[in-house]
């Protein structure tokens, strides 16, 4: 081979041995960054605790929602944490139950409000049935 055609092979060579430990370490630096990158513990500069968001944000009881406060002690010694709300038939009639999980950024009280306008609707149907059956009642 003539001296060109050694020095680009060379030089083709030097490209990829360089690629190959760009790669090699951008697949490094992903795996050690893994958990900050799926699991992005908030948002913005939301409170990491409920205890520390302001007043009407901190737990159900602040919107009259009753609730239990549930602890989970998961196999690899994490206690997740949670409340049970319970709807205020629950327990005369059989209502389903929904397990929300609002994902792994943030907490409760960003979905406070959307909650609150979801029980203000429930009251104002209620309201319009009961107004309804008046209307129905024989005289």
């Amino acid at each position: 081979m003539n001296w060109a055609v050694q020095k680009l092979m060379s030089f083709i060579q030097s490209g990829m041995y360089a690629t190959g430990a760009i790669v090699v370490l951008g697949v490094a630096a992903l795996y050690l960054k893994q958990d900050s990158l799926l699991y992005y513990p908030a948002i913005g500069d939301m409170p990491l605790k409920p205890e520390h968001n302001p007043r009407g944000y901190r737990s159900p009881d602040d919107h009259n929602i009753p609730y239990e406060n549930c602890r989970i002690k998961c196999e690899d010694g994490v206690t997740i944490h949670g409340w049970l709300l319970l709807h205020k038939d629950s327990l005369v009639q059989r209502k389903p139950t929904i397990i929300f999980f609002h994902g792994n950024a943030g907490e409760w009280s960003e979905r406070a409000k959307e909650r609150e306008s979801e029980r203000a609707r429930e009251r104002k149907s209620e309201r319009a049935k009961e107004r309804k059956r008046e209307c129905q009642l024989p005289m």
